[in-house]
């Protein structure tokens, strides 16, 4: 296999991440470390739990990969908080995506990047220009460039996620949902669809407090969105999939595969 041929990899791992040309692996270890090897095992990059978290007696959270950049040379890794409570560890005293650092492979160090705690996920644009910190409620569109920052709140929606970018990194969709009825039913949910335009900063609804949940899955290069009907584990349901023209913002049918 494809990563089986990595040498000093972790013996029990929880998460993977190739780089886009298959070099480089980053994983997770369940001991707490971080690794990040070299397939022809040159350089091993040991991102120790002591120096993420501090010496501390119980390893009680972790290090995720998030995103390698499009040259193969860094990589995005979140620090994941999650420690169990003192003893008999039955409930998670606290759980949540923590800061971003991005590591370099070819100095073998990493800094903070994002610094941030309590986050729900992330997104890299396809053009690595931006990323989006979601929260709760609300979206935060960091310009990686500029510095700028844009925000997005939706007050009445929980749940925020399923983005997925335009082709041109300049405009995303994403998924949101709210409860029916907060007090007598609180995990009854509607859906909805949303559109952001990152150049005017305009927000628009494509689908509205759907009773069906549907989530993004694709924007293809010739401007049309696939917003499939999805399971309560967002995998796309075969044969109920809307088509949403971006160029007319209306709703089409599928162009038949030839």
């Amino acid at each position: 296999m494809l990563i089986a041929s990595f040498p000093n990899q972790c013996e029990d791992r929880y998460t993977t991440l190739l780089s886009p040309d298959g070099s480089w692996l980053a994983e997770s270890c369940t001991s707490g470390d971080f690794l990040v090897l070299k397939r022809d095992g040159t350089s091993k990059i040991d991102v120790s739990y002591d120096k993420l978290f501090g010496n501390v007696d119980q390893v009680c959270a972790s290090a995720s990969p998030l995103h390698w950049t499009r040259d193969n040379r860094y990589l995005y890794f979140i620090r994941d908080e999650g420690c169990w409570e003192s003893p008999p560890w039955h409930h998670l005293a606290v759980n949540y995506m923590g800061s971003v650092f991005k590591l370099d492979t070819q100095t073998g160090t990493w800094s903070i990047f994002i610094e941030n705690d309590g986050l729900d996920f992330y997104s890299f644009s396809p053009t690595e220009r931006r990323v989006i910190q979601g929260s709760g409620s609300n979206l935060y569109l960091h310009d990686l460039k500029t510095g700028d920052e844009q925000s997005i709140s939706l007050n009445d929606y929980v749940d925020i996620g399923a983005v997925v970018w335009s082709p041109d990194g300049l405009a995303f969709a994403f998924a949101a949902q709210k409860s029916i009825d907060p007090i007598s039913d609180p995990y009854d949910y509607k859906y909805s669809v949303f559109l952001y335009n990152i150049q005017n900063q305009k927000l628009k609804s494509i689908i509205t407090d759907s009773l069906d949940r549907r989530v993004p899955q694709e924007w293809t290069a010739d401007g049309i969105l696939l917003i499939p009907l999805a399971d309560y584990s967002n995998d796309p349901i075969l044969g109920q999939t809307l088509y949403y023209n971006i160029n007319t913002l209306s709703f089409v049918t599928a162009t038949p595969i030839p």
